[in-house]
Parts: structure tokens; C-alpha cells; sequence
């Protein structure tokens, strides 16, 4: 018994810790609401700027209902336009549409479709600097079919959620940052006309 409220009071100081660092910035002052929608990463022991995913869209392709409502829900509160679907028949038919994402989470285990098909279809009308796809399995996968797609990366299932959001993150970061490095080009390409 001792044990297992131990682990409570654990879970329950865990759980007010998230609370706080959504609703409180690091020095104590309450967070505006368009806050909720960023996020921050560190790497290499370095802050990283903060990443805006505030209309970002996100395709989800997984057949098992309660992860691509669960992904869809936490990427929805988090500023992201979700388009969950079920099939890769359903996802290539919101590609015809010329439907326009910014990534795509992909279950490779799908029963209905070829989601390998899908994945290189996907990769064919968005370049690896235009969209990030995250592979999920919960068998095998081969790192390298992921490699071969660019700018995508496997992950096993269950899915890690804070895994995704700074996988995202990092991807629209160097997006931001390679924009930023064009931008001087940019300048002395406006000076000449």
C-alpha cells in the first residue's frame, strides 16, 4: 500500500509539474495563451529557438483509432491542423487534392494499402525540405527504407508523443533557419532591380 501510494504522490507531482511549465513561464508570470501553441527544444545542452506550430499541417495515417486520435488530439492542442485517416487509399486521395502539409506520421503496418507505396508517394510531391514524415511500427523496420525517403525517421510503437513534438520542432527550426540564410541573397537580389 505504502508503494503504491508512493507512486501516486509521484504521479500526481509529475502531473502538477506539466501544469505549471504550460501555464507559467520560468520566471513565475502566467503565459499569454498564444504561448500554448510553441515549443522549445534544447540541443547539444543549447536552447533552441522557439518553434510556432500554429496552423503547421500534419497528415496521420494509422489504422488503430485510439493512436491517431490520440496523435491528433495532442498535435491539435498543441496549434496543429491534423487530417487523421485510417487507410492509405484514404490518404492518397486527399493527396490528389494537392492537399498542402508541412508532415505526415505514417503507420508502415498499415492492413488496407501499401503504406511503403504511400510513404514514396508522399516523398515524390513534397520535397525533404518541405515535409517531415515520422515511420511508425510496432515490429522491425528498416532504418534505412526511412533514409532513403529523407528528411524521415522510424519510430517504434507506442508512439512517444514529446519524441514527435521535438522531432517536428527541430525539422520546422532548420526550415526557419535555411529561409533565414537565403534571406541575404534575397536582399542583394531585390537591390539589383
Amino acid at each position: 500500500v505504502d508503494t503504491i501510494r508512493k507512486a501516486g504522490d509521484g504521479m500526481l507531482e509529475h502531473i502538477n509539474d506539466i501544469i505549471e511549465s504550460i501555464n507559467f513561464s520560468p520566471d513565475g508570470k502566467e503565459e499569454s495563451e498564444s504561448n500554448y501553441n510553441k515549443f522549445s527544444y534544447i540541443e547539444h545542452g543549447q536552447p533552441v529557438e522557439i518553434v510556432d506550430f500554429t496552423g503547421r499541417r500534419l497528415l496521420v495515417v494509422d489504422e488503430d483509432r485510439g493512436s491517431r486520435n490520440a496523435i491528433t488530439r495532442e498535435l491539435e492542442n498543441a496549434g496543429w491542423k491534423v487530417i487523421a485517416v485510417a487507410t492509405a487509399a484514404e490518404a492518397e486521395e486527399l493527396l490528389a487534392k494537392h492537399t498542402q502539409l508541412d508532415a505526415a506520421i505514417l503507420d508502415m503496418q498499415l492492413g488496407r494499402g501499401d503504406p511503403h507505396e504511400l510513404a514514396k508517394t508522399i516523398r515524390s510531391k513534397y520535397p525533404p525540405d518541405a515535409l517531415y514524415m515520422i515511420l511508425m511500427s510496432k515490429g522491425s523496420f528498416d532504418q534505412s527504407e526511412a533514409n532513403e525517403l529523407e528528411s524521415a525517421i522510424f519510430m517504434q510503437k507506442p508512439y512517444e508523443m514529446d519524441r514527435i513534438r521535438y522531432l517536428l520542432a527541430k525539422f520546422l527550426s532548420s526550415q526557419a533557419a535555411k529561409r533565414t540564410a537565403k534571406l541575404p541573397d534575397v536582399i542583394k537580389e531585390a537591390g539589383k532591380l
